[in-house]
């Protein structure tokens, strides 16, 4: 997630199965970005106009993360364009 143009990640912060990670880079809101994913059924919690905050459970398996990443990935690349 860290290596998309415009996310940033404070990797030091993560120690449980939270994620919060800035999209102020990428041009985007958090709240947009979130209604996006959710578009592409990825649940992400804005946490403010910047943060975002995604969180795994037992039932999200590695496929499901890497869609998860898949689906931030081209909601960055399309920008605002949307």
């Amino acid at each position: 997630m860290a290596q998309i143009p415009g996310i940033k990640v404070e990797t030091e912060k993560v120690v449980t199965n939270i994620l919060f990670f800035d999209v102020s880079g990428t041009g985007l809101t958090a709240p947009v970005v979130s209604e996006r994913l959710k578009a592409k059924n990825v649940l992400a919690n804005p946490y403010d106009s910047k943060l975002i905050r995604m969180v795994t459970h037992l039932d999200v398996d590695r496929a499901g993360c890497e869609r998860a990443l898949h689906a931030l990935c081209e909601v960055v690349k399309t920008g605002a364009r949307g």
